[in-house]
């Protein structure tokens, strides 16, 4: 799965291994070949007034979704590519929490991107098994490690 990111900050984003993580989400959550998804990283006045727009909260979150499949199976576009959506992250939002967290500010870049990219591939919290079933593929994806190369 390609990844895209869009920095509209000024802040440096730490490395994320996207690349790794992308294949991972491929292989785990059996993605489509030619797939692809966009991150977007903004300031907290972007991510406030893309909040306030879309869900009616005025204020910054630290990430939002925005899927382009409702479900399985995905549909590839007139290039034969898989497009999952956007996920917006806000960067000095989840700065704050990983300082919060005692966390690494790339470890918590990380879990917001799988967050998102979890709603935009039918992952959804709403309710208790979903929730579940969401927090343990984030897990996997987060702790994978590609077996050594032979």
């Amino acid at each position: 799965m390609r990844v895209i990111v869009e920095n509209t900050t000024r802040v440096r984003i730490p490395p994320l291994s996207l690349r790794t993580l992308g294949v991972t989400a491929k292989r785990l959550l059996r993605l489509p070949g030619g797939s692809e998804i966009t991150l977007v990283f903004v300031s907290d006045a972007a991510m406030r007034a893309l909040n306030r727009r879309v869900r009616g909260h005025d204020r910054s979150t630290d990430v939002l979704s925005f899927p382009l499949h409702v479900r399985r199976p995905f549909a590839a576009d007139a290039d034969g590519i898989v497009r999952f959506g956007d996920v917006i992250v806000s960067l000095p939002t989840a700065r704050r929490q990983a300082r919060k967290r005692h966390a690494l500010f790339r470890d918590e870049l990380r879990e917001l991107v799988v967050h998102g990219l979890l709603h935009c591939v039918g992952f959804s919290h709403d309710r208790p098994r979903g929730s579940s079933r969401m927090r343990r593929m984030a897990e996997a994806l987060l702790t994978f490690r590609a077996p050594p190369a032979s």
